[in-house]
């Protein structure tokens, strides 16, 4: 069976609806709801799909080399789904797009984390 399902990506304000096969469990580009302002005009094409996918699959790599590099910024926490590794209280990381669409990186330190540190 083949639904659709809203995606929105927390890189971006786009929203895209996925085809979702559940008997091959594959995720494709079905249609564009709304485009944000940097990839407004790839709106309405599988190109859209396509990248805000790179962009978002980029972010999460680059959170999860973060923390596999800084292994002392981060804990492992139990949730209903199991185990997940996060950073530890008073460490904030975020991202943003350069003008290039270049991921940039940055992890803020509360001043207690960096004298507990």
């Amino acid at each position: 069976m083949t639904k659709t399902q809203l995606w929105c990506p927390d890189t971006c304000g786009c929203q895209i609806e996925e085809k979702f096969d559940d008997a091959t469990g594959i995720i494709t580009y079905f249609s564009t709801v709304s485009a944000c302002e940097v990839h407004a005009p790839l709106a309405d094409t599988p190109a859209h799909y396509d990248t805000v996918l790179a962009e978002n699959r980029g972010k999460n790599f680059a959170m999860t080399a973060a923390m596999e590099l800084l292994p002392e910024l981060t804990e492992v926490v139990s949730t209903e789904d199991g185990q997940v590794t996060k950073f530890k209280t008073g460490f904030h990381p975020s991202y943003t797009f350069d003008a290039e669409r270049k991921l940039v990186l940055r992890v803020k330190v509360d001043d207690a984390a960096a004298l507990a540190f």
